[in-house]
């Protein structure tokens, strides 16, 4: 360890950045806790963390204005568009 210049590493370690790959390429928390031979599913939460590049996906959903089924998402006016609707209406 001295001669790669890491740290305050633990092997230990490895074992989070194995189950956070895992999420983040999309394998299940059940299969996760299957693979890791955690008992619960809080414990797969403790270990397995996404980068937050990967909500990316789950926010532009809504931008996007439509559900996962392809049924339009329900919109509320706000800003102007909501002062328009009350001065007109």
């Amino acid at each position: 360890m001295k001669r790669s210049g890491l740290a305050d590493f633990r092997f230990h370690d490895l074992r989070h950045t194995w189950a956070s790959w895992h999420r983040q390429a999309g394998t299940s928390c059940d299969e996760l806790k299957d693979l890791g031979g955690w008992k619960s599913r809080v414990m797969v939460d403790r270990y397995a963390k996404f980068a937050t590049e990967n909500l990316a996906v789950a926010a532009s959903r809504i931008e996007a204005g439509q559900g996962e089924n392809g049924g339009n998402v329900l919109r509320f006016p706000y800003g102007e568009e909501r002062k328009e609707k009350q001065l007109s209406g």
